[in-house]
This record gives C-alpha cells, sequence and structure tokens, in this order.
C-alpha cells in the first residue's frame, strides 16, 4: 500500500505542475485577448487580426473551463491521499493481527538461523543444536558489548 501512495503522490505531483502550466497558459492567453479587445475599441484593428481574436477568445473560454476542471480534480486527488496516508499511519488493533503459533515463529526463526549459520560459515549446520549454541554466543557477544559500552 505503501507503494501505491507513493505512485498517488507522484502523480498529484505531475498533476499539480500540469495545472500550474495551465493556468500560466490561460493567464497569457486572458491577457493577449484583453490587448485585442484595447487594440479593437481603440480602431487599431489593423495591428491584430480579428480571426486569431476569435481564436484567443474560444481557447481563453475552453482553458478557462479545463482548468477549473483539473483544479477540481487535484483537490480530489488531494483528499484521497490524506486518507489513504491517515488510514496507512494508524496501527491495527492486535486483535486484527494474524497471530502465530510459538512452534510456527521457532520454525521461522530456525529456518533463518541456519540461513545465517550457512552465509557465515560457508557450510550446513551438523544440528539444531549447533545453530542454537552458535546463536546464543552471537547474543552473548551482543549483550557483553552492550555492558561495556555502558560502562
Amino acid at each position: 500500500m505503501k507503494y501505491k501512495i507513493e505512485e498517488l503522490h507522484d502523480h498529484i505531483t505531475d498533476l499539480g505542475l500540469f495545472l500550474e502550466t495551465f493556468q500560466h497558459t490561460q493567464s497569457e492567453i486572458s491577457q493577449m485577448t484583453q490587448d485585442a479587445d484595447a487594440k479593437l475599441y481603440k480602431g487599431l484593428q489593423e495591428y491584430f487580426l480579428w480571426d486569431n481574436h476569435s481564436t484567443l477568445k474560444v481557447a481563453d473560454a475552453l482553458l478557462y473551463r479545463l482548468e477549473k476542471e483539473l483544479t477540481e480534480i487535484h483537490k480530489k486527488m488531494q483528499e484521497v491521499t490524506a486518507t489513504l496516508d491517515d488510514q496507512a499511519s494508524h496501527s491495527y488493533p492486535y486483535s486484527e493481527l494474524q497471530t502465530m503459533s510459538p512452534e510456527k515463529d521457532n520454525e521461522i526463526a530456525m529456518r533463518y538461523n541456519r540461513k545465517a549459520f550457512v552465509s557465515e560459515f560457508g557450510r550446513d549446520p551438523e544440528s539444531d543444536e549447533e545453530v542454537k549454541t552458535w546463536i546464543a554466543g552471537v547474543i552473548a557477544k551482543i549483550d557483553e558489548s552492550e555492558q561495556i559500552k555502558k560502562a
């Protein structure tokens, strides 16, 4: 779920950048439309082709509408992300956690301890007792170094 939340964050960031670009473009076209209107009022339309003015007005209206829709989508995505973040940060009640029997837990621990033994010594252990003795020695060394650090 964390990967999906990160992916959603990336998409929201991309959408936000896209929205900023659209807002800037819409602002520029709006300014061009206002400049064209001013030239038309002043009788300077020879400096601006009417066909371009009409096209700019249509583009301005479309971009304005699209910017509003993208803003709404962006807000909804932020709300969804906030909800997912909130759900991901809460721990689940103890009753909902999957419990494992002590036997199964010990079996899994022994499997990993055997792998660690093979990694350390480059050979398979002769018995589970050899692995247990080695693990007890590792734990004793850790405890000893912790005692030295405290002193």
